[in-house]
């Protein structure tokens, strides 16, 4: 995997010499679509936009795309369309574009972590974009640098009685970048869960007043 990055960057830089910045980007893209046997159709944002996700998700595996693919599907409508217009805005035609760094390991994490599953995690990367969006609004910068930092790692080992989408998170900004650090507090709005919290409550309460 490694090693076919590698090409796929070598040959980008050598066609740099007598191509423009945005066909050099679309090459790269369609090797990564015909590498995974996903369909590339250079005027479809959709299109494109899934297979920057694969990208992101760093999967060479044919088996795999299909399986973020279904996930991506999986998202609403108007989820789908805005994570779209984030992934499309490339920094040369549109501007500003948001790199999210750390981005195939956040990714990678959740797709191992039944707990968070992709998702959610793309639910969680909408929100990222969203914030950035209006935190640089006014930016003349052509891409803003994004960490997602401890979010990584939270998607790799978060478990909880809500749903990772779910948790709050703060964007630091410096100047024209910024990273991301997760809340330590988690809002309960599964409603199980707070069933349950309820009937422990009322057993607590009735142990008490039984032993007065």
């Amino acid at each position: 995997k490694n090693w076919a990055d590698f090409v796929v960057g070598l040959e980008a830089v050598e066609h740099l010499a007598s191509e423009n910045e945005h066909v050099t980007y679309d090459r790269i893209l369609e090797n990564r679509a015909n590498m995974l046997g996903l369909p590339f159709l250079r005027t479809v944002p959709e299109s494109r936009a899934l297979v920057r996700l694969a990208c992101l998700c760093n999967i060479c595996d044919p088996e795999e795309g299909k399986v973020v693919t279904k996930h991506f599907d999986s998202l609403e409508a108007e989820e789908r369309s805005a994570l779209v217009k984030f992934l499309t805005t490339d920094g040369i035609k549109e501007q500003p574009a948001f790199l999210l760094a750390d981005s195939g390991a956040f990714l990678g994490n959740a797709l191992t972590n039944p707990e968070v599953g992709l998702v959610s995690a793309l639910r969680m990367l909408l929100k990222v974009y969203q914030v950035a969006a209006e935190k640089f609004t006014g930016t003349r910068e052509p891409i803003i640098k994004i960490a997602l930092g401890r979010l990584t790692k939270s998607a790799q080992e978060f478990s909880g009685a809500v749903s990772f989408q779910d948790m709050p998170f703060e964007l630091v900004m410096a100047e024209t970048r910024g990273h991301i650090v997760p809340k330590l507090w988690i809002p309960v709005t599964k409603a199980a869960v707070l069933d349950n919290l309820r009937t422990q409550g009322r057993e607590l309460a009735a142990d008490l007043l039984s032993n007065q």
